[in-house]
């Protein structure tokens, strides 16, 4: 009996140990780095290194996620996590060099008063009474005027007050783009969060900032429950547009406005009217050819792993329903709102992990709905309903 008690101790300690990471952070000489972040992304787990540069990290059951070490100034690391699981680590952060080439068009005052509008809108969305970036003047903006092209680096880790949803996020932006003539635009970063408020209204709109997101959409995949959720999936495939120019119509409209680029007064033919506005249309057309598609058309479910494989484009549509407080309770109330989104998909592979994550999110385009999943709704990957 005593023996057995010794082998179920031995497993609990084990078991203790293999939810966690433990280690030191140091410089490429071996002193060891105090107060860097040592976060798991996109969730509220995260500890700080001591003065000896050590640190033991909780992971909390999230084996899926990547663990990142970075501290402003020196190179960020990350690793995932299923692979430091239980083990004690050793880190070196090297100091950061910025290397910038003299053609790079310049990041100035100038640029930065001319585009924060611009960039706040994009990355913190449209509630910016209530999200506020503390630190935001350390935002550097770069702006090629020629080619419409808008560049922001943030040298200090990004520090955002959600009052709305009760967060403050730590995010290290380590990139953002924008091209306006082509109307694109692409941000990625690390962060962590921590909660700040745990007011009854402040859960609920975190509630409703939940319902219908596409960390919703992913979990409900991942637990093959998108229908009984209230998620309506459809097959969408790009058709080429019959009535698109032909090259030959392309080459006269390229030409007509060749010879009148200079000219002051333009009678435009209805000919060149016509190819302009079919050529306007686009090459492709949007379709939408099968309804209601269950989990099984759309995903791979091998050796316990869930992938979203699709050889064409996913239309998502959601019913939401939004909730109020009333008498200490979430109650949904009025009529639904329904939602719209677009994954494309079109023969990638991607992993979808329990919590809604996806392997490779930078390469998942979304459209929509889902694409306005800004900073001002966005909620912890170890976010649960209820929170």
């Amino acid at each position: 009996m005593k023996n057995s008690v010794a082998f179920l101790l031995l497993l609990l300690v084990n078991s203790f140990y293999a939810q966690r990471i433990q280690g030191v952070v140091q410089t490429e000489n071996g002193s060891p780095l105090s107060e860097v972040n040592v976060y798991l992304d996109g969730t509220r787990i995260s500890v700080k290194t001591n003065p000896d540069g050590q640190f033991s990290l909780d992971l909390g059951g999230q084996t899926e996620a990547t663990v990142v070490f970075q501290k402003d100034h020196y190179d960020m690391h990350t690793a995932a996590a299923k692979n430091l699981l239980g083990k004690t680590v050793k880190v070196q952060l090297m100091p950061l060099q910025e290397i910038e080439s003299v053609e790079i068009i310049p990041f100035t005052e100038e640029a930065y008063r001319q585009n924060i509008g611009y960039f706040l809108a994009q990355f913190v969305g449209a509630d910016q009474e209530n999200v506020k970036i503390r630190n935001q003047r350390s935002l550097k903006f770069s702006y090629d005027r020629k080619n419409q092209f808008l560049k922001v680096k943030a040298p200090k880790t990004l520090v955002i007050e959600n009052r709305r949803l009760g967060y403050q996020i730590h995010y290290h932006l380590m990139n953002f783009q924008a091209d306006l003539r082509a109307h694109t635009i692409s941000y990625y970063g690390t962060s962590f969060f921590t909660v700040i408020s745990n007011k009854p209204q402040i859960k609920i709109n975190r509630l409703n900032a939940y319902n219908g997101s596409l960390q919703h959409f992913m979990r409900s995949v991942f637990a093959g429950k998108t229908a009984s959720e209230g998620f309506i999936v459809n097959e969408i495939r790009k058709l080429d547009n019959p009535k698109y120019p032909s090259e030959e119509e392309l080459q006269r409209f390229r030409d007509f406005w060749d010879l009148n680029r200079n000219a002051k007064n333009i009678t435009v033919p209805e000919e060149i009217s016509d190819i302009s506005k079919r050529k306007n249309q686009g090459k492709y057309i949007l379709a939408l050819t099968r309804s209601k598609l269950q989990e099984a058309d759309y995903t791979i479910r091998e050796n316990g792993k869930v992938l979203l494989n699709w050889p064409y484009i996913l239309q998502v549509n959601y019913p939401k329903k939004f909730s109020e407080l009333k008498h200490r309770k979430a109650v949904q109330t009025g009529a639904p709102v329904n939602l719209s989104s677009m994954i494309y998909i079109e023969g990638n592979r991607f992993q979808i992990y329990p919590d809604g994550n996806t392997s490779d999110p930078d390469l998942l385009m979304v459209d929509g709905d889902f694409g306005n999943n800004k900073i001002d709704i966005l909620l912890p990957s170890d976010y649960q309903p209820g929170d």
